[in-house]
């Protein structure tokens, strides 16, 4: 009963927000929103696809080494995340689950398959906020507050990569969390820093996925980039990087309906600092989430296909 009244709660919010936004600002006759959108996916498509091979690359390095995806396969199931991300009610979270269930179709080990999915999305993270942070302290113009604390987050997240590629600091942490942990006999936070620090990945590969997430953000900015000039907002690309690295945070709180609302919500609010207009502001949120919609679709449709493929099989079998 809670899990529908949450998702009856997000929902909510995310159509209140949107409707007072739509409300109070003027973003043209549905024709002209329509043009927009297709020039900026024209615009970007090309990046977009190379976000979606990065996406799939970056997580594959963290998966068990006993049994990794192809490429392919962690293209295909990042697609499907997004639909249960973006196109159900279950928000980012239910992604993460969703391309773990779908995931597990495909490995024959699972073990340090759930490891792989947090992991993946904590060294996102870190590259987010270091992306965020640079384009934080390049722009002359960045909020002090914002510098001081995309640089602090920034700190720990290094952190936790330098725990994470020094063997001998990452197995003094587990040991030092496995005794505290007993001692005060918390078995769930045992279990969620055994998932945070699990034994498997090997340094390389940690440096590898971090590398990887950060082209990845980076390419992320870039589409952010070409769609604000599409729809005539000129920001430098540096400002736009830490504008992006907040928004990204924030929508992926798991309190809207696949972040939509908080993440117009936050476009409008961010960029009226610099004189974006907020229907400009709010074109811009929408034709990234229209993007979004287009990785969900098609994760969508490989979803049909893999069920499809599952029943053909369970009538040979049973013939």
């Amino acid at each position: 009963m809670r899990r529908p009244l949450f998702n009856a709660v997000r929902i909510l919010l995310s159509a209140a927000i949107l409707f007072l936004l739509l409300r109070k600002l003027q973003i043209g006759s549905p024709s002209a929103i329509l043009l927009n959108a297709k020039s900026g996916v024209a615009v970007t498509i090309v990046p977009v696809m190379i976000s979606w091979y990065l996406a799939g690359l970056k997580w594959r390095f963290v998966q068990p080494v006993t049994r990794r995806l192809t490429v392919q396969q962690s293209i295909k199931n990042t697609l499907i995340g997004l639909t249960y991300g973006y196109l159900l009610p279950g928000g980012q979270l239910m992604g993460e689950i969703g391309k773990y269930m779908h995931t597990r179709l495909d490995m024959v080990r699972r073990e340090g398959l759930a490891a792989s999915i947090i992991l993946d999305k904590i060294i996102g993270f870190v590259a987010l906020t270091l992306v965020g942070a640079v384009g934080a302290l390049a722009d002359a113009q960045a909020p002090v507050f914002v510098r001081n604390i995309s640089v602090s987050l920034t700190i720990a997240g290094l952190f936790y990569i330098l725990t994470m590629t020094v063997l001998p600091l990452r197995k003094a942490i587990r040991a030092g969390a496995a005794s505290l942990f007993s001692f005060l006999r918390i078995k769930k936070m045992s279990a969620l820093y055994d998932t945070m620090f699990p034994e498997y990945p090997r340094p390389h590969d940690i440096l590898s996925c971090f590398g990887v997430s950060i082209v990845y953000q980076l390419t992320i900015g870039g589409i952010v980039y070409l769609l604000a000039q599409n729809v005539s907002v000129a920001l430098p690309v540096t400002r736009l990087l830490w504008i992006w690295g907040i928004v990204g945070i924030v929508q992926s709180l798991p309190i809207s309906y696949g972040g939509l609302g908080v993440r117009e919500l936050s476009f409008v609010f961010l960029l009226s600092l610099y004189g974006v207009t907020g229907s400009s502001a709010l074109s811009l949120s929408l034709n990234i989430y229209l993007l979004l919609l287009i990785g969900a679709c098609i994760g969508t449709i490989l979803i049909v296909i893999d069920v499809l493929k599952k029943r053909n099989g369970y009538r040979r079998v049973k013939t």
